[in-house]
């Protein structure tokens, strides 16, 4: 019977990782200022008194934000690049019963962000020391 809870929980979990398996790129962008949806084009300043700063950081958005793309690959490596500027190599781990993924890159500083997955998308949040990044993925293949 243990051996029968432990199969099921190893195929659990390995499904979830098989989940995020592929190509993603960011598509939404969420922090404790602004939440900025590309698909939908829609930005929403939560201080109303920011809103004059919303085209210089739609402008940032699109050159700093919007083209990084993430890969898991299902041999839990990982990679996030931004095209001509920074490229993170590591492996990756779903962990905690799924709601977190553990990076670890190959300088070994690890990371662990968590992550939620809805039917069109995967969301990744990274606490800061003075507040939150949260970017929504779609996956490319």
């Amino acid at each position: 019977m243990k051996k029968i809870i432990l199969l099921f929980l190893f195929i659990s979990i390995k499904g979830i990782s098989q989940e995020i398996t592929g190509k993603w790129k960011v598509t939404s962008y969420e922090d404790e200022i602004v939440y900025y949806d590309k698909s939908k084009d829609s930005l929403l300043y939560k201080d109303p008194s920011r809103k004059d700063e919303a085209e210089s950081f739609r402008k940032m958005y699109e050159i700093l934000i919007l083209p990084i793309t993430y890969e898991f690959r299902e041999n839990n490596d990982f990679e996030m690049v931004l095209p001509n500027i920074i490229q993170i190599k590591g492996k990756y781990e779903v962990i905690d019963n799924e709601k977190y993924i553990l990076l670890t890159d190959e300088n070994g500083k690890t990371d662990t962000l968590p992550f939620s997955k809805n039917k069109e998308a995967l969301y990744i949040k990274t606490e800061l020391e003075n507040g939150f990044v949260r970017v929504g993925l779609e996956r490319l293949f």
